[in-house]
């Protein structure tokens, strides 16, 4: 295993210069349970992080200071399973008045606003989108027609809208999936359509947004354990739960390439699209982060989480104006998170896929 280690380092090191590498630029403590999810606002100076131990934490990217937590004082919410921020006005986000979007593990639907005056956000609706026993799984927002696309652990699809005057959350359409979980939920072509990945047999269900009418239905080759797709390319990442993760084309069922990463406990593992789609960045089972160049199908960089007993199952990738980001959280051990930081260099353009499945969303 140390000769391993060694010889990621080394590609590490043949692959780049340190001023073009992340580095390690804070450790949060704060959670006392598994971290299970992320959320960047659009600016990518506030992250929100959720986990097992019922709450959410705010967090000043640029201090590293802790700005508020977020909890149900009545303890009805269970584990934070999804956060999103959204802009309900459309258009260009305005700073600080981005929503925040809260999934539980006991099916709610939470909204959490701030004003122009307060730095603090307080509870503006919530809706019992599921079951007591149906955690959600997943959320996608559609700026366009200000709707939100809901998955639960159960199979459940719902999509509905979100009346931007007090944030009312109004049932449109209801689905569900047999024998199956709907890993992940995006809409596409700038809200007229849904694709819903499934995990256990690896389908992804191509639906009408408006009638939810399931228009088509393919297959991947493996499981889906998680799973981004990128609005630059087109392009989709899926944690295939066997020996890494598969990239893939658009509308295409068999993979491109896949980035290999051993695994010893088969936990699902996160993995999303960063800088662009320039990269990809995965956890493991083993304390490690990876970050993968979809150019050069190669390993660009191994991240150090903590040690070989750490299972890495909760990614994200940010970049502003100045800075690329990574984060990345421990569902064991201290449940600590690590942010990342790289400076930003000109973007080189990547070639783009024009799809009628690829999303409008530019990757983080």
């Amino acid at each position: 295993m140390l000769l391993g280690s060694m010889f990621e380092e080394l590609l590490c090191f043949l692959n780049g210069t340190s001023e073009g590498r992340y580095r390690l630029a804070t450790t949060l403590q704060g959670h006392d349970a598994p971290i299970n999810c992320f959320a960047f606002d659009n600016s990518g100076s506030l992250l929100a992080s959720g986990g097992d131990d019922q709450v959410v934490r705010l967090w000043d990217v640029d201090t590293f200071r802790p700005l508020q937590t977020i909890s149900d004082k009545n303890g009805r919410w269970g584990q934070i399973t999804v956060l999103q921020f959204i802009n309900p006005a459309g258009g260009p986000s305005i700073v600080g008045l981005e929503w925040l979007c809260i999934g539980t593990g006991r099916g709610q639907i939470i909204i959490y606003r701030r004003t122009r005056k307060s730095p603090i956000y307080h509870e503006l609706a919530a809706k019992c989108a599921f079951s007591s026993d149906d955690s959600v799984e997943s959320i996608s927002y559609d700026p366009n027609f200000c709707r939100i696309a809901i998955t639960s652990h159960y199979g459940k699809v719902k999509v509905c809208r979100l009346k931007r005057e007090g944030g009312a959350i109004v049932t449109l359409w209801k689905n569900s999936l047999s024998e199956t979980i709907p890993r992940a939920i995006f809409f596409i072509e700038q809200g007229k359509a849904l694709l819903v990945y499934a995990m256990e047999n690896g389908a992804v269900h191509y639906y009408d947004a408006e009638t939810s009418t399931e228009r088509s239905v393919k297959y991947l080759r493996t499981a889906i354990g998680n799973v981004d797709v990128c609005g630059t390319t087109g392009n989709v990442i899926v944690d295939n739960m066997l020996d890494g993760f598969d990239l893939y084309s658009p509308n295409r069922s068999s993979p491109i390439y896949t980035f290999k990463v051993d695994s010893v406990k088969y936990f699902v593992k996160g993995v999303v699209f960063g800088e662009g789609g320039q990269i990809i960045v995965s956890g493991s089972d083993h304390g490690r982060v990876y970050v993968f160049g979809t150019r050069q199908k190669e390993l660009l960089q191994s991240l150090k989480h903590g040690n070989r007993e750490y299972i890495i199952q909760c990614i994200a990738a940010k970049t502003t104006k100045t800075q690329h980001l990574i984060v990345s959280g421990a569902a064991n051990g201290n449940c600590s998170i690590n942010i990342w930081k790289k400076v930003r260099r000109s973007i080189l353009p990547i070639q783009i896929f024009t799809s009628r499945t690829g999303p409008e969303a530019s990757c983080s």
